[in-house]
């Protein structure tokens, strides 16, 4: 069958420059299939090191502008070879790890702010694995930001709270959560009014080629049709787009395809108008995470339904229609609430408030990590995650800060294979 015209939006996807990794991965643990592959030629870089010519820079120039400025910047960029380092060093014990739900990518700067919820959001990258995957990578962020900030005699408190508050909610699933103190300043900080939100929002959108809107157009109304299948409250009319455009925000996920849109909402009010992004699901994964050969859509909304605050916000993946070929490509698609903010570094004002945050995200993943994955056996698997949490604890905060040192090597020879020597900036 030939390739229709008709979906721009998930059919003209541009490849992540240089990864082979299949990226159909399920929450489902009944759909397990192990895959192997070849190690490849470890880089100049390390154990984190990158090989810049294996990725599509062209395609957003401006994540690697940001990635050669800042350290943590690269520590956003290599999520998955970040992961991949926590599996090898984990190999040997990883029996003692349940599978449990992942983020796949914790740290500081997925801590969203919106004016019903906090906590870490964005899970492109959700998956099914070992929990050491969360663990290290939040861990090692709190490192590399105590590093970045000065604030390095508060690494191992900053480090030992997350875990703390992980293993109360292990232990507790009802322990009563605590708003960090950041959660009020910046929400002040960052409130739009509606207007004020969608002007930013359309001020975003990128344009694209009037050619593709019909196939877009088609696309959004499947996802419309499937949305209302799953809430019945809302109709059809909820989904007629008003405005879309190419996203290019992200450092993570700058080099996928992502599109916003401004559809008509609850009423004809422009005022109540949504704002929803459309994402191609990100491919590659560390290789003791699952494995499965499709469902990959699904992914990250499973992750979002099991391990986000953010309740009643619009969540799907975007169906293939049957007449257009599927070439294996997958969009997600979420609302984005009025007031949402994503913490950032500069923001965070001492090692207390971090301190504060630090526990609260251990709490969210010590609830979320075993959230309606083992039905009806969920107290076994708290059981034997608090064991494993128990027997490597000392292990995990050991190497987030192994790793969060490791980051400036593999970030300096990036610079060094790109010749770009700007000044550092402080985040």
């Amino acid at each position: 069958m030939t390739r229709s015209a008709p979906s721009a939006l998930l059919l003209t996807a541009l490849a992540f420059g240089g990864c082979t990794c299949e990226d159909d991965v399920s929450t489902d643990t009944g759909q397990v299939v192990a895959t192997t592959s070849v190690e490849p030629e470890a880089p100049a870089g390390g154990r984190l090191g990158v090989d810049a010519s294996e990725y599509d820079f062209a395609s957003n120039p401006d994540v690697l502008d940001r990635v050669v400025r800042s350290r943590y910047a690269y520590f956003r960029f290599i999520s998955v070879p970040w992961g991949q380092a926590v599996c090898d060093e984990f190999e040997a014990s990883l029996n003692v790890f349940p599978m449990v739900n992942l983020h796949g990518d914790a740290h500081i700067e997925q801590y969203a702010i919106t004016e019903g919820a906090y906590g870490l959001d964005d899970f492109d990258r959700a998956t099914v694995g070992p929990s050491v995957i969360d663990l290290v990578r939040f861990g090692g962020s709190l490192a590399l930001t105590a590093e970045l900030k000065g604030w390095t005699d508060s690494t191992d408190d900053l480090i030992a709270a997350f875990l703390d508050g992980y293993r109360e909610a292990l232990d507790d699933p009802e322990t009563a959560e605590t708003r960090p103190s950041i959660v009020a300043r910046l929400g002040d900080r960052h409130d739009r009014s509606p207007e004020e939100f969608l002007t930013w929002a359309e001020s975003l959108m990128a344009p694209i080629s009037d050619d593709d809107m019909p196939g877009i157009e088609d696309a959004v109304a499947g996802f419309g049709d499937l949305m209302c299948e799953q809430r019945t409250e809302l109709a059809r009319e909820f989904f007629t787009l008003k405005r879309f455009g190419r996203l290019t925000l992200g450092i993570g996920s700058g080099l996928v395809t992502k599109y916003l849109g401004r559809v008509e909402g609850l009423s004809p009010d422009p005022l109540d108008d949504m704002i929803i992004e459309f994402k191609e699901v990100q491919p590659g994964q560390p290789s003791c995470t699952v494995q499965v050969t499709a469902g990959g859509m699904l992914r990250p909304i499973v992750g979002d339904a099991r391990l986000g605050r953010a309740q009643g916000r619009i969540l799907g993946f975007v169906p293939v229609p049957p007449d257009v070929e599927n070439d294996g490509i997958s969009f997600w698609a979420k609302s984005w609430e009025a007031g949402y903010h994503e913490v950032e570094l500069p923001e965070i004002e001492s090692p207390e408030e971090l301190l504060e945050l630090a526990h609260d995200v251990g709490l969210q993943l010590g609830k979320g990590h075993v959230r309606h994955i083992a039905e009806p056996v969920t107290p076994q698997l708290r059981r034997a995650q608090l064991n494993a949490l128990d027997r490597t604890r000392d292990r995990v905060a050991e190497l987030s800060k192994e790793l969060a040192g490791d980051v400036t090597r593999a970030w300096t020879d990036l610079r060094r294979q790109v010749e770009r020597d700007d000044a550092e900036q402080s985040y």
